[in-house]
């Protein structure tokens, strides 16, 4: 049933996707060279092929699921806040308000939440009352970290894609059959839509599957992840990329330079995610932030 998911949302997101070029193009959700960064009118809805081939492959894998009806639910609200953020260019606190309503529903029905965090010494700290909290600020978090990056879309493709091939794999090697099966869904439909923008004229992702990408790495880092892992994932196979291109497009680089080499950093992070043990991993964690914020007190390193 897996592998006829897997096709399902494979073969539905090219052909919603073409479909999806066509219609936005005519009632013109598309994204303004004016606008933008591109020298063309190009469709910005396209990514929805995305949404609805994940959710149609996902109802038929994991009914029974405890989480698959309100990640269907979150997913779908998190699809409407960024349509209506395309079409009505909505404020700030409005998204924020849909995005919130989406994490609450898998953070509170779901149970997906960050009660815990392990430590060094192979002990952990409870978080209590601040579990809610404070995994409603992560996930919100990595659902924008994606659309920090109107300017290049394939910067927010790319990456993502690496940061679920990464989180797929480490949960088929850990035996989190959940976590496997979503994330595999996902990137067979993402890698659909990729297959059919490939052509021209090409299509753009947009808020609305911006925001679900970022939704769905930062609902998996959670659910099926220890807290090193939780946060290295999406903090630096996804973050780090997506922060340093700031730093190279000042420094001359072209969209397209910069998009391949923030893809090849996001790739050698990945690597390490198999490669090395859990201290070196929080050593990582450690000395990349250090680095980082080290970095914004010096005007000739920042990134951002």
């Amino acid at each position: 049933m897996l592998y006829i998911s897997l096709i399902i949302c494979f073969v539905v997101s090219i052909l919603l996707s073409l479909i999806a070029k066509r219609s936005a193009m005519t009632i013109e959700e598309t994204d303004k060279p004016e606008n933008k960064f591109h020298k063309t009118v190009i469709p910005s809805l396209g990514g929805l092929a995305i949404i609805i081939s994940f959710i149609a492959g996902i109802s038929i894998v994991s009914p029974d699921f405890t989480y698959t009806i309100p990640i269907i639910i979150g997913a779908t609200i998190i699809a409407i806040t960024g349509v209506l953020a395309e079409r009505f260019q909505l404020t700030v606190k409005r998204k924020f308000i849909g995005q919130t309503i989406a994490a609450l529903v898998v953070i509170v029905w779901g149970g997906v939440q960050v009660s815990s965090i392990y430590t060094l010494q192979g002990g952990y700290i409870e978080f209590g009352y601040l579990t809610i909290p404070l995994t409603l600020v992560w996930i919100i978090g990595i659902t924008n970290g994606i659309n920090l990056s109107p300017s290049l879309d394939g910067l927010a493709k790319g990456v993502s894609t690496i940061a679920l091939i990464t989180m797929t794999l480490m949960a088929y090697i850990t035996g989190d059959s959940f976590v496997a099966n979503t994330g595999g869904l996902l990137i067979a439909s993402t890698l659909g839509f990729l297959l059919a923008s490939s052509y021209s004229p090409k299509i753009l992702i947009g808020d609305t599957t911006s925001f679900f990408l970022g939704f769905m790495i930062a609902v998996l880092s959670i659910s099926g992840f220890n807290n090193v892992m939780m946060i290295y994932i999406p903090t630096y196979i996804l973050g780090v990329p997506i922060v340093l291109h700031y730093y190279l497009l000042r420094k001359g680089f072209t969209f397209k330079q910069t998009g391949s080499i923030c893809c090849s950093i996001a790739a050698i992070f990945s690597l390490g995610t198999f490669i090395f043990s859990t201290s070196i991993m929080w050593g990582a964690i450690i000395i990349l932030t250090v680095i980082f914020v080290s970095s914004q007190f010096l005007s000739k390193y920042r990134f951002i």
